[in-house]
């Protein structure tokens, strides 16, 4: 009967976490690098730092589809509801699918290996600040498979790195390049694109400047079309002293600042 009940949360699992649809935008080098790692089912646990619109989330959906496509199991989990929960554990099987009353079994039993499980964690800054880093990734060493965390914050990623999670790839490998953001452009209606007209090239220069896709997306499609320089000038400076930590350099009373810790942005 308890093989039978692990087969039927199992498939379970596996049902709440099938992603409908199709990978969304441009294939980029970050999503590729998820793809790559995860798909390695080594029982590693992995932490990407991008600033905020940096295109992290749409390229870890989008490679959560692609695993998925390929036969895998790849569990894509957000962060933001952990209240009532009293320690990481409990909110690991809570999310992934887990009944309370087999709070005796290791939570690798009810993962399916012949589907090479992974799990991608985003928007974790609140309840690593409630939880810790140390318990996060004491949490997640019980799950035996690949683990990538999401963070906008430097801070927490220095803290999950020097809990042992490697780095996806080398600090401030989610960048884009000028070319990059160019083609994210050509993607965008023939309607924005003439909405935007002449503002274009004060457009792609903040972009540029940010070297993330956050300014074009949120300013040509959601506000006026017009270039928010201060915006770009914080984000790039939040990548400056991001790598610098993540190489390990005396940071002193430098701390983040778009978002901090508690996810508050100082405009200043």
């Amino acid at each position: 009967m308890t093989a039978a009940h692990t087969a039927i949360i199992t498939q379970g699992i596996v049902n709440r976490h099938t992603l409908v649809g199709t990978r969304n935008g441009l294939q980029t080098r970050l999503e590729d690098a998820i793809v790559d790692t995860l798909s390695k089912n080594t029982p590693n646990i992995y932490v990407h730092w991008g600033v905020h619109l940096s295109g992290k989330h749409r390229a870890a959906k989008n490679a959560a589809i692609r695993l998925q496509g390929n036969g895998n199991l790849c569990m894509h989990v957000q962060g933001w509801d952990f209240t009532h929960k009293l320690n990481v554990k409990d909110w690991l099987r809570g999310s992934i699918g887990i009944p309370h009353d087999r709070a005796g079994d290791a939570l690798s039993t009810f993962l399916p290996a012949d589907k090479k499980p992974s799990l991608i964690l985003g928007n974790l800054e609140f309840l690593l600040k409630k939880f810790g880093a140390t318990a996060l990734v004491e949490g997640l060493h019980e799950l035996d498979i690949p683990v990538l965390i999401l963070t906008r914050s430097w801070e927490y990623a220095v803290d999950l790195n020097k809990e042992g999670c490697g780095l996806l790839r080398e600090p401030g490998f989610g960048r884009w390049t000028e070319e990059e953001l160019n083609d994210l452009y050509q993607t965008f209606p023939e309607e924005i694109k003439q909405k935007v007209g002449t503002n274009k090239l004060s457009l792609m220069e903040a972009a540029v400047h940010s070297a993330s896709p956050g300014i074009l997306e949120h300013e040509c499609k959601m506000m006026a079309c017009k270039p928010d320089m201060l915006r770009a000038r914080l984000m790039r400076k939040e990548w400056q002293n991001g790598m610098r930590a993540l190489q390990g350099q005396d940071m002193g009373d430098i701390t983040g600042r778009f978002p901090d810790k508690d996810g508050t942005f100082h405009w200043d």
